[in-house]
């Protein structure tokens, strides 16, 4: 299959200006989020995120798929303000629910099915773990911070593509069940990232 172009449904520069407080290569993660939302299932029009901060990736997710509903969850309310402008300036605050509070406890709460999610909060890996199993089973794609793919149980993960997960790092995608394309994905991540990408992207 041949390298074609990917249309990103955001580009990367449409992020330079927000506050994101990670520098300047963050803006190429949260195009790539926006790709991955795009091409996700649309089964249920509902993505959740783990792990809010100050909204610009919640954005992302919302900007990727109009029309649908992201659910984001935190533990803290600090960033509250920043969000608002955030998913304001975008558009997107009127798709957006914020849940506040410990993630082991609000998401068996969170009734329905998703499309994709995002485990992103800045947990350590049996808190994250604790999300997974929260979710597993009601969500077509998972996607993994950076973060996480070191740690030997997402290692493990991984390796079984019927565990549907994503790593934002190195994508393992169920091909056959086409929920995403790895292809796309790593064209995308070259276009988001044009200065390089990560070895596991080539």
């Amino acid at each position: 299959m041949s390298d074609s172009p990917v249309t990103l449904p955001v580009p990367p520069e449409f992020f330079r200006d927000f506050d994101c407080g990670y520098g300047g290569s963050t803006i190429g993660c949260y195009a790539l989020l926006a790709y991955i939302a795009s091409v996700a299932p649309r089964r249920h029009r509902r993505i959740l995120e783990v792990g809010t901060h100050n909204g610009v990736g919640t954005a992302a997710l919302a900007l990727g798929t109009p029309g649908c509903i992201v659910e984001t969850v935190d533990c803290r309310d600090e960033s509250r303000g920043a969000r608002r402008r955030h998913w304001d300036r975008c558009g997107v605050a009127g798709r957006i629910v914020q849940h506040v509070g410990d993630s082991r406890e609000i998401l068996p709460l969170i009734e329905g099915d998703f499309d994709l999610a995002l485990i992103d909060a800045n947990h350590d890996w049996a808190i994250k773990t604790c999300d997974w199993l929260a979710i597993k089973d009601r969500v077509a794609v998972i996607v993994l911070d950076d973060f996480v793919i070191d740690w030997p149980f997402w290692q493990q993960a991984t390796v079984d593509p019927a565990w549907r997960i994503v790593p934002t790092t190195a994508p393992y995608l169920d091909n056959d069940a086409g929920i995403l394309d790895w292809r796309g994905c790593r064209d995308a991540a070259r276009a988001c990232f044009p200065g390089g990408v990560s070895q596991s992207w080539q």
